[in-house]
């Protein structure tokens, strides 16, 4: 697939409404009609997230997609306690898992490295640490670093090839998705249990979800969908995580329900009969097991 440090077209007239509004009017354009209807007319930032986590806040049940699903319990702790303390290792470069963020790697980084710190590889075994610990330091870390990427390549002026490659734009989905919803959890914990926790920044979660919404757009943008390869399968496990895991969401329903049909159709068209692969790469088999 081409690189891309654009949207595309539709996502992009997307982008350009949702900048043209304040980012309280923003979100609420992007959430369903249920969620706009329960607040007050203008409601504020912290109206907004005060409903979203009445709602969607309950309970742990939130699913990361993980590139690192077959570790083990205990390797996941050790590899996200080593990465806070030491920093990622990309290709024998190190990345400090802090803000600002080296968003620009080594010189003369191959494609496969640059697309990954664009698709936010450096936190995946954080967030999966998250996920088994609900451990508050480390899934803080992960939102800075991703709310730094939105405000600079959603919101703000940087680009890079790699931004919206497709592979990127696919696999930050299912982090940003579990990144969105593990906040609105942990705010809920937040008011039940203590009322000295620190609590989230709202402007900073809407501008999250402005930033799903653009993500949803992007992935289903037709001319950059790749459903003849395995590319395409990460783009809808990407709108899948982004739809399921935040259903308040007003592309939400429909789009799920879309992410589903193609998958269902890839696996059918991607594998021969007796369930193997039909790309070249050994790797590729691995993967979509």
């Amino acid at each position: 697939m081409k690189m891309s440090e654009n949207l595309s077209p539709a996502a992009q007239e997307r982008l350009d409404e949702l900048l043209s509004i304040p980012i309280e009017q923003a979100a609420l354009s992007c959430l369903n009609e249920e969620v706009v209807a329960s607040l007050p007319s203008n409601p504020t930032a912290k109206q907004i997230v005060n409903e979203l986590v009445k709602n969607f806040g309950r309970g742990s049940d939130c699913y990361l997609f993980s590139e690192f699903s077959t570790k083990s319990d205990y390797e996941i702790s050790q590899m996200a306690k080593n990465e806070m303390s030491e920093g990622f290792y990309l290709d024998e470069h190190n990345y400090l898992l802090q803000t600002p963020f080296d968003w620009l790697g080594p010189n003369e980084a191959s494609r496969s490295h640059r697309y990954k710190i664009h698709a936010w590889y450096m936190l995946d075994s954080s967030l999966k640490y998250v996920s088994k610990s609900g451990n508050r330091d480390t899934f803080s870390y992960c939102k800075k670093i991703a709310i730094e990427w939105t405000e600079k390549f959603v919101f703000g002026s940087e680009r890079d090839e790699f931004a919206w490659y497709d592979m990127s734009t696919a696999q930050r989905s299912t982090l940003l998705a579990y990144i969105i919803r593990w906040s609105l959890i942990q705010e809920s914990q937040r008011n039940s249990i203590s009322r000295f926790l620190k609590s989230m920044n709202p402007v900073e979660i809407l501008t999250l979800i402005v930033s799903a919404d653009v993500h949803i757009h992007e992935l289903l943008s037709e001319d950059r969908l790749a459903l003849h390869s395995n590319h395409g399968l990460f783009q809808m496990s990407g709108l899948l995580s982004l739809c399921s895991e935040l259903p308040f969401l007003k592309q939400s329903t429909e789009s799920r329900s879309m992410a589903i049909r193609n998958i269902e159709e890839m696996t059918e068209n991607h594998f021969f009969e007796d369930g193997f692969h039909k790309e070249h790469s050994p790797l590729y088999h691995v993967y979509m097991a």
